[in-house]
């Protein structure tokens, strides 16, 4: 995980900073087919949207090699140029980039700009994948059958433990996606208040 802020000399992630209540903007980066920083995507400007807040870019390992060039300069400059305006604009925006890629391997094959790279890379976070945190996984098992026994309208009271035994032995290749899309499968076919799981044997 990377982090930078454009404006300001602030290296920290805070729910109590000043972008908290800010707009928060999340781009996937690997299902959106054309990335236009200063240009106009589904009607709107990424950039100006983000403006006095956050933008997330998920998988920035998959931007592609022309479009790094406009966001290098968005993080350099703090400017980009409005939709159909030669006029460029001032953004003041704390920018969070995750990749599950190996940046350096892809910079080595010229898969991704070093220059980008090192312009992200201010404050890296890594977060080990779940095969290496296996205490975490009854916590997440949880949080994620509370967020969809809420969005099914469906009331889960207990989870079996031989169950979270097994689910934190598996190793998870997919990391958190996977355990999530597990969840969400099994509380799609739980009927009752406990949680079963019917691809556990």
């Amino acid at each position: 995980m990377f982090y930078r802020q454009i404006a300001g000399n602030r290296v920290r992630i805070s729910l109590n900073s000043g972008f908290s209540k800010s707009p928060k903007v999340l781009l996937r980066v690997s299902v959106v087919p054309i990335i236009a920083f200063g240009r106009e995507l589904t009607n709107a400007v990424i950039l100006e949207l983000a403006d006095q807040g956050t933008l997330f870019l998920d998988e920035v390992g998959d931007i592609p090699l022309e479009i790094a060039p406009k966001l290098l300069r968005a993080l350099q400059e703090r400017e980009f140029e409005g939709l159909g305006s030669t006029r460029t604009k001032k953004v003041n925006v704390r920018l969070v980039a995750t990749t599950n890629r190996d940046l350096d391997k892809m910079i080595e094959d010229r898969e991704f700009r070093s220059d980008l790279y090192y312009r992200l890379n201010v404050f890296p976070i890594r977060v080990p994948p779940l095969r290496e945190r296996p205490e975490d996984i009854p916590l997440l098992v949880r949080y994620f059958a509370q967020k969809y026994e809420r969005r099914m309208e469906k009331k889960i009271e207990s989870i079996p433990a031989a169950a979270l035994k097994k689910l934190a032995s598996w190793h998870w290749p997919g990391n958190i996606r996977e355990l999530e899309n597990f969840i969400e499968r099994a509380v799609i076919l739980t009927h009752g208040a406990l949680l079963r799981f019917q691809c556990l044997n």
